[in-house]
């Protein structure tokens, strides 16, 4: 497993992601905001090697794999004015609570009121999970 942590930066989005985060109704909503930007900016695309993008070159790019939405998504949360504990998720996509391979990379966001589990390469539902187990790296 390719330690990912070292590619999460917050200073492209240090100008921006507050607005969005004010503007919000609550941090469900906030959080749902920054996922659908990533829904709508980026496309998912298959890389069979682990070769993580920085969370411009992800946007800039208009895409990227499972690693780079990650990035991505944890990069926003982490400029916003909460002090979140963001993780980034290895797990087994098809088996999200008992894995049997680290095949997926997903957001873990811990709150004070609830954890959310951020598929970042999804379109239609943000937190799909309501439990998973894997390997949590704390960015």
């Amino acid at each position: 497993v390719m330690d990912f942590q070292p590619y999460v930066d917050p200073t492209a989005f240090t100008g921006i992601v507050p607005s969005l985060y004010y503007d919000s109704i609550d941090e469900e909503d906030f959080m749902d905001e920054v996922w659908h930007i990533v829904a709508q900016l980026t496309t998912y695309s298959t890389d069979i090697r682990e070769t993580p993008k920085y969370p411009l070159e992800t946007l800039l790019s208009g895409g990227g794999d499972c690693e780079d939405t990650a990035i991505l998504v944890a990069s926003m949360l982490k400029a916003a004015p909460e002090r979140w504990k963001v993780s980034l998720v290895y797990m087994d996509a098809n088996h999200p609570e008992d894995p049997e391979s680290l095949n997926h990379l997903i957001v873990a966001v811990e709150t004070s009121r609830k954890t959310y589990f951020i598929e970042t390469t999804g379109k239609r539902v943000m937190n799909p999970y309501t439990r998973v187990e894997g390997i949590f790296v704390e960015v």
